[in-house]
C-alpha cells in the first residue's frame, strides 16, 4: 500500500512520526533501475544536484489504516478534520 501510504501522508502530516531530512534524487539512466529513488544523509551525496527534502521514515500505522478503510468503506459518519482540508474535497464527493 505504498501509495495509499504516501496519499494519507500528504493528506495528514501528522501521520509521519519519524523524519529526516536527507539528499534525494531520482534515476533517470535508461536502466533496470530507471525511476528508483536514491538517498543519502546531508552532507554524503554524489554532489550531482540531488536536492534535500524531508523524508518520512515511520508512519502511525493504525491511524493510516483507519484513515484507509474509512474512506475506501465510504463511511458516512466520517468529518474530515479542520486540519486536512484537501481531505474535505474527497471526502464530500457524490457516493
Amino acid at each position: 500500500m505504498w501509495d495509499e501510504v504516501a496519499a494519507a501522508v500528504w493528506l495528514d502530516l501528522a501521520l509521519g512520526t519519524r523524519r529526516e531530512t536527507m539528499l534525494v534524487d531520482v534515476d533517470t539512466a535508461f536502466t533496470a533501475n530507471y525511476g528508483g529513488v536514491l538517498s543519502w544523509p546531508l552532507g554524503r551525496g554524489p554532489g550531482l544536484g540531488e536536492q534535500a527534502l524531508e523524508v518520512v521514515l515511520d508512519v502511525d500505522v493504525a491511524r493510516v489504516e483507519d484513515l484507509a478503510l474509512r474512506l475506501l468503506c465510504g463511511d458516512p459518519d466520517f468529518e474530515a478534520p479542520a486540519h486536512m482540508p484537501a481531505l474535505a474535497h474527497v471526502v464530500s464527493l457524490p457516493r
